[in-house]
């Protein structure tokens, strides 16, 4: 995002408060400025207030941006600023003749390493599983209730047959999520005329399985001057946003990746048949879901 402000936002704090793809920023002005009520600051675009969040917004339409955080907000837009204004102005054409401006990026999100957790494939699972039930047999005279025989449930028998078994977090996790955007800016001014026209589209694809956002936006300013006293102006910005982070819930205990931590590593994603196990449970352990079948159950 271009700014003609920097260095005079001193008391606003911009941070991102959520990994999932398109989110926008959680803008601050002097802190969190209520327990109860909502602490986002009104935006103000081209002289149009306007609610919510502005991640709808391609950047690259964005000439440049200032923060009202004082009295004068209250002043110009009452109790709607009380948590401070952020003004934006977009692009307009300003220089005569015609200017083409073309902007793009692509790259690829990991999930890094460090901080990974390191968990046991499905033999060193499978084998810590049956020295525990020997030792319930040895000392606590612990018996399968299935048989009533002091035996290893069949799941941890023979650890050596499962391998390395399935590693939850693999599947789980896109090993290289792309994230593209393309943006297109004509802006002409002559002596009567001036247009600013900005297409973009945005494609963030999430290291989730199955999560990502798409914006598709546009946005076209012009102004006609007949004469020095009269001012005619036209602005129209549309946008198309697609929002596929609402498939399951993946924050919070015992949502997804939580439930990766707790998932046996016996279990399959995918059975050898190419069918979808509805659980992945084995014995003893906690019930459950194909975390697998629930991000995929649009596409399969």
């Amino acid at each position: 995002m271009h700014t003609k402000t920097s260095g005079r936002i001193a008391g606003a704090q911009v941070t991102q408060v959520n990994g999932r793809p398109g989110q926008g920023m959680a803008v601050r002005i002097r802190g969190a400025a209520s327990m109860n009520a909502g602490n986002t600051p009104l935006y103000v675009v081209d002289g149009q207030a306007i609610t919510g969040d502005i991640n709808n917004i391609n950047p690259d339409e964005i000439e440049s941006f200032s923060v009202l955080k004082d009295a004068s907000a209250t002043a110009l837009y009452g109790s709607r600023a009380a948590n401070g204004v952020v003004l934006i102005t977009t692009k307009k054409g300003k220089s005569e003749g015609v200017m083409v401006d073309f902007n793009t990026y692509y790259g690829a999100q990991y999930l890094p390493n460090r901080g990974r957790p390191d968990v046991m494939n499905a033999t060193e699972f499978a084998q810590w599983q049956k020295m525990f039930y020997e030792d319930k047999i040895k000392y606590e005279k612990w018996v399968l209730p299935a048989t009533g025989k002091a035996e290893i449930p069949d799941d941890y028998k023979n650890p050596e047959q499962y391998g390395e078994g399935t590693d939850w977090f693999d599947v789980l996790f896109d090993p290289g999520a792309p994230i593209q955007n393309y943006s297109l800016s004509v802006l002409g001014n002559s002596e009567k005329v001036s247009v600013g026209v900005t297409a973009g589209y945005f494609n963030q694809k999430g290291i989730l399985l199955n999560t990502g956002y798409q914006r598709y936006s546009f946005r076209a300013n012009t102004e006609y001057r007949p004469n020095k006293r009269v001012t005619l102006g036209f602005n129209v910005a549309p946008s198309l946003q697609l929002d596929h982070n609402t498939l399951i819930n993946t924050d919070g205990q015992r949502q997804v990746i939580d439930g990766a931590f707790i998932t046996s590593p016996i279990s399959p994603a995918i059975n050898a048949d190419g069918s979808l196990p509805l659980t992945t449970n084995t014995y003893g352990m906690f019930a459950n879901p194909n975390w697998f079948k629930s991000f995929t159950r649009e596409t399969r």
